[in-house]
């Protein structure tokens, strides 16, 4: 008989290697993103560089939204979503990964945004191994999302992981 307990490092432990290179992502009909974590030590260490001549704007509060949101988009295109493969154009031509074209699609697609922040703060794609449950299936991916990085049209502010990293 199996004790019962969570075991975290099954639960949320994640493979450092994926957090930071990045797992593929099927989206459909041929074509996928390359996605690492929204926790990853690139992310951070952009933020935290590119935050820091803002510090004291963002502990008052007066930081203009526009200047974290133009932050969190290359810092989304740099060290988050990686590469792609199978995205069209609306002539149906293959369009080639560049982070310079990766942030545009963001700020030009928020569904698109949206859904590179939900497969980038889901743990499931980071876990070191598949975690089997009590009767030996596999565990469904959990819904994730809560690592956001993406800013929303609510979000003035940066959280205050984004402010103090």
């Amino acid at each position: 008989m199996t004790k019962q307990g969570l075991v975290l490092a099954e639960t949320f432990g994640v493979d450092k290697t994926k957090a930071t290179e990045g797992v593929w992502v099927e989206l459909g009909n041929g074509a996928a993103i390359k996605v690492a974590r929204a926790k990853n030590p690139k992310v951070n260490a952009f933020l935290q560089k590119e935050l820091a001549p803002y510090r004291q704007q963002i502990q008052i509060g007066t930081l203009d939204p526009a200047i974290l949101e133009d932050i969190t988009y290359k810092a989304v295109a740099k060290h988050i979503l990686l590469d792609w493969r199978g995205i069209l154009s609306t002539e149906r031509k293959e369009i080639p990964y560049s982070v310079e074209t990766a942030e545009q699609f963001l700020r030009d697609m928020p569904d698109f945004a949206e859904l590179v922040d939900q497969h980038s703060g889901n743990i499931a794609n980071f876990r070191d191994s598949v975690i089997e449950d009590t009767s030996g299936k596999s565990s469904p991916p959990s819904s994730g999302g809560t690592n956001s990085v993406i800013p929303t049209s609510n979000s003035s502010e940066p959280s205050s992981e984004q402010a103090s990293e």
